[in-house]
């Protein structure tokens, strides 16, 4: 007897799972069309994300591309003046630059940008041997001594195994770990750790880790995008594996609804055709 009862609850947890997965978009939870990833607005969003991503490349390279040029250059003419012996001239450029190298330079995009759907799937060991070190390095990150500097080898690592091995199984892991370092004190980037909280569930739907929580707590914590945040932790208090977690983004969404955040989001979730849900506002 014990035996059924416990098969046809495992039964019914996946019949549940399903449920809660059929016809809804991985990443804001609109009703979709049968079998689909992505609601119409997401479709949109991402192909209009893409396209921008990529012209901002091309912009983004280019001044790389400038600034190496301009120092390679300056460097040329101080050896040029310190070959030939003028030292006024040769310290003008050395000053320059000088300058040019204290001028703050900015990534300006990151991979979180660049990057649009991924299927990781595949179990790579070159990939798993990145993340293991990586893993190994965050774990002893703690403070005082050294933990700035091992948290930012832990990023490179991170960083280099989603930019490398885009299809291993690891890379939605990565993701969160890389939101997980941003989002600290030594960091603080705030959207950009939110951006990969994002991709984490993206790229694996089903994952384990409370990436949505997270993303929702920074978009209403520290970025004040409150339609954003209600959005995530509808999300989240569906499908996060953890029941406490479940219910405390349940809690942190009514506190918001109350406040006339995301009050229509559950009528979005219902099973209906994407091009009648309502528009979040802010989108």
């Amino acid at each position: 007897m014990n035996l059924r009862v416990l098969a046809l609850g495992v039964l019914v947890l996946l019949f549940v799972g399903t449920i809660a997965w059929a016809d809804h978009c991985v990443i804001c939870y609109r009703a979709t069309a049968p079998g689909e990833k992505y609601c119409d607005v997401c479709k949109g969003a991402l192909m209009a994300e893409q396209t921008t991503a990529l012209r901002e490349k091309e912009l983004v390279d280019e001044v790389k591309k400038r600034r190496e040029e301009y120092a390679a250059a300056l460097n040329k003419l101080r050896q040029f003046y310190y070959d030939t012996g003028n030292a006024e001239r040769l310290a003008q450029a050395s000053f320059e630059l000088g300058d040019l190298m204290r001028v703050r330079q900015y990534d300006y995009q990151g991979l979180e940008d660049i990057l649009g759907d991924l299927n990781p799937t595949k179990n790579l060991p070159e990939a798993n041997e990145l993340f293991d070190r990586a893993q190994a390095l965050r774990r002893r990150a703690w403070p005082p001594w050294g933990s700035e500097q091992r948290l930012r080898e832990a990023l490179k690592l991170y960083l280099q195994l989603v930019e490398k091995y885009p299809e291993s199984n690891r890379v939605p892991e990565a993701a969160f770990a890389i939101g997980d370092i941003l989002e600290r004190a030594a960091f603080r980037e705030y959207r950009r750790a939110a951006r990969w909280y994002e991709r984490a569930f993206q790229w694996d739907p089903k994952i384990k880790l409370p990436a949505r929580y997270c993303a929702a707590v920074l978009y209403e914590e520290k970025l004040c995008d409150y339609e954003k945040a209600a959005r995530l932790y509808y999300m989240a208090a569906q499908l996060e594996t953890d029941p406490d977690l479940r219910q405390k983004a349940l809690e942190r969404l009514q506190q918001l609804q109350y406040r006339g955040f995301g009050r229509n989001l559950e009528s979005e979730s219902e099973n209906k055709p994407a091009s009648e849900a309502v528009p979040v506002k802010g989108k």
